[in-house]
């Protein structure tokens, strides 16, 4: 078995109630502040309506509950990908990309630590386990200025605290994963404790046959204990470690991990005035090994992150409000270390960032919002260029009437970490490298237009979004290179510009027994990098044209929901052989243009029934569900060979994963 099929056996594991197929085919194709407790809000229309941020989109954790969902598993990430400039990267990826960016463009901040690869299982499950999680923000439009080191969103998560006042435990058991949860008090009203915990158990699926001696598995573990030290001061302590361990006997192995602690001191000066001091440390590693035709092969990476951030807040009229802030971070950057046989090459680098932000909103008028704010930061890399910049944000809202309101904003921000993907998914193994004198700091420049709506009842709400992103310094690989090309990134990578224009609509229906929503984007993403596709715009390989979702949820009764989600989306873009020529050491392939062909179209439904029993003691849920309804051979990975038919012909293999995929699951909690 080679490493290629051995790695698609991986991903197809979980996908067993659904086997894979293969097709050959020659046509291309309000966070609520407080010390006494952390208070979980869903987003309502009149809160659209009022926002004065454009394009701040809040994660209702509750309706999360009831999505339909892979395996059965709570993905916040799989939530987001159902949202309006939101695109899934792909077939069994949790990965998103927003408003024409890549995923590698989005910040995910958990409790203000930054997680540079937040998926499992090549993506077919998130990072975070929803058990532990209180509140969930998405920023694509006008970002706050206190967030930086992103160009294209950013997602702040946020654990809960435990309770302070009673104990609490339950788990969950899945098909592929279960998990448990206990919190509680240390000491009554001053002291708690939440410690939650998740592992999957597909190695299971693999202890016969060929695959007998593999490995395929992940675990997490979140903690978190919080004190009230006085009616003024809070601290809290938070921490994930979390790991995926694929390997096949001696053949080959593959491991990643990461690891995040915050630590939080929040002080109220008087009613209208806190601060927030915080400490973290993030780690994301990774390493494969494989042996092969008598050759060692090793490659390792890591990317470290720790720093201090101080947040101080002052509410000084109702219509006027601060957020100002200091930040200092050290980034430790290894790219790649590979060991072939006795000789090993590393390219590794590291960086201190420095940062200060003011952001203020004010309301002059009942009916108008103005939200504005600049960031500064000083990013140093060791022995390379020092870069300063400057990002300025603004958005303001217009509420013509109680039910109706105009927004409009512009958003500049930077970014010194750059991922550079092979394809347009993200994979645990990606190469990344940081502003240097070669690599420049990535800049976007974000326009943005919208209105929001409602009724009278609040029963419905509408929104129309439309943006209009350049951003300078964005790379990609030279042509006809690749991750494995060189050690050193710089010699593979060019630079260059991308344009991202779209618009977005968006309607919720929120009350009665049937609730949900429709959202549709129309987008389009291209490049231009001197070097490649002859220096002329390009579509990048993760333009989606048309990309539509329908999530509806009916409560049967007081026990019994249903819920169903439809997704489609464009094929993606791709870059595929325009001809073949013959040469001594067998054919090459030509190609005429970068990502000139497409994938085919991409569409699932999906449908979860949920029975929730609430018990004098206890409540408990069971939940069924079935993955990609109608059995779409959605592509999860496009490949190309010669065709020995045409003796200048090219055939496209198409290979598709989870096929009818069932789940079911039981939740209890004491």
């Amino acid at each position: 078995m080679t490493s290629k099929h051995f790695l698609l056996t991986l991903l197809a594991l979980p996908a067993m109630a659904g086997m894979a197929q293969v097709q050959d085919s020659t046509n291309m194709i309000k966070r609520e502040f407080s010390l006494d407790e952390v208070v979980v809000s869903s987003q309502s229309a009149n809160q659209r309506v009022n926002m004065a941020k454009l394009g701040e989109q809040k994660i209702d954790l509750l309706q999360l509950n009831h999505i339909p969902s892979l395996f059965g598993e709570k993905d916040i990430f799989r939530s987001l990908q159902l949202l309006p400039g939101v695109k899934s990267e792909g077939e069994a990826s949790s990965g998103f990309q927003v408003r024409g960016g890549t995923s590698s463009q989005n910040q995910i901040l958990l409790d203000k630590t930054t997680l540079y690869q937040a998926g499992h299982l090549m993506g077919l499950f998130s990072t975070f386990n929803d058990d532990a999680i209180t509140n969930a923000t998405l920023y694509k439009g006008m970002i706050p200025a206190q967030y930086g080191g992103a160009t294209s969103s950013v997602l702040t998560v946020d654990t809960r605290p435990g309770d302070m006042y009673e104990y609490h435990y339950g788990g969950t058991l899945g098909l592929l994963s279960a998990k448990v949860f206990a919190e509680g008090p240390i000491k009554e009203d001053v002291s708690s404790f939440l410690i939650t915990a998740r592992r999957s158990y597909a190695d299971m699926f693999m202890q016969s046959g060929d695959l007998k001696d593999s490995k395929f598995h992940f675990y997490d573990i979140n903690a978190r204990v919080d004190w009230r030290l006085s009616s003024k001061d809070r601290l809290a302590f938070s921490v994930l470690n979390g790991k995926d361990v694929l390997g096949m006997d001696d053949m080959m192995d593959m491991d990643w991990s990461n690891t995040s602690l915050s630590g939080r001191w929040m002080h109220y000066f008087s009613d209208n005035m806190m601060s927030t001091f915080t400490t973290y440390y993030s780690s994301f590693d990774n390493e494969m090994g494989m042996e092969a035709m008598g050759m060692d092969y090793d490659q390792n990476g890591f990317i470290r992150h720790m720093g201090a951030n101080y947040t101080w807040q002052w509410f000084q009229t109702p219509r006027l409000k601060w957020n100002a802030g200091l930040q200092s971070d050290h980034t430790w950057l290894r790219s790649a270390e590979w060991t072939v046989g006795n000789t090993t090459e590393r390219d590794q680098n590291n960086a201190w960032e420095h940062s200060a932000w003011v952001d203020t909103e004010w309301k002059p008028l009942t009916s108008l919002t103005l939200s504005a704010g600049v960031r500064g930061s000083v990013f140093a890399p060791e022995d390379h260029k020092t870069y300063v910049t400057v990002e300025p944000r603004f958005s303001t809202s217009w509420k013509v009437t109680s039910n109706h309101s105009f927004k409009m904003g512009y958003s500049n921000t930077s970014q010194n970490i750059h991922a550079i993907m092979s394809n347009a998914t993200s994979m645990p193994f990606n190469r990344y490298t940081m502003s240097s004198d070669v690599v420049k700091p990535q800049r976007a420049n974000q326009f943005s237009l919208g209105y929001t709506g409602k009724t009278d009842n609040e029963h419905y709400d509408f929104s129309v979004e439309g943006y209009y992103k350049f951003t300078n310094n964005v790379y990609d690989y030279c042509d006809g290179k690749n991750h494995r090309s060189d050690i050193h990134m710089d010699n593979i990578i060019l630079g260059g510009d991308s344009r991202a224009y779209g618009v977005e609509f968006q309607a919720h229906k929120n009350n009665g027994r049937l609730t949900g929503w429709v959202s549709y984007t129309l987008s389009w993403v291209e490049n231009q990098i001197e070097g490649i596709n002859g220096g002329n715009w390009y579509t990048a390989s993760n333009d989606r044209r048309h990309d539509l979702s329908v999530v509806a949820i009916y409560l049967i009764n007081r026990k019994w929901d249903v819920s169903t989600s439809w997704k489609y989306n464009t094929g993606q873009a791709l870059t595929a052989p325009s001809g073949k020529y013959r040469l001594t050491d067998g054919w090459q392939y030509y190609y005429a243009e970068r990502n000139g062909y497409r994938a085919p179209d991409y569409h699932r439904l999906g449908i979860s029934f949920n029975r929730t029993a609430v018990h004098d003691r206890y409540t408990s849920k069971w939940s069924f569900g079935l993955y990609n309804v109608y059995g779409q051979s959605n592509p999860f990975m496009i490949l190309f060979e010669d065709d020995s038919t045409k003796p200048t012909g090219v055939k496209a293999t198409k290979i598709s994963l989870l096929k009818f995929i069932p789940s079911v699951s039981y939740s209890i909690k004491f």
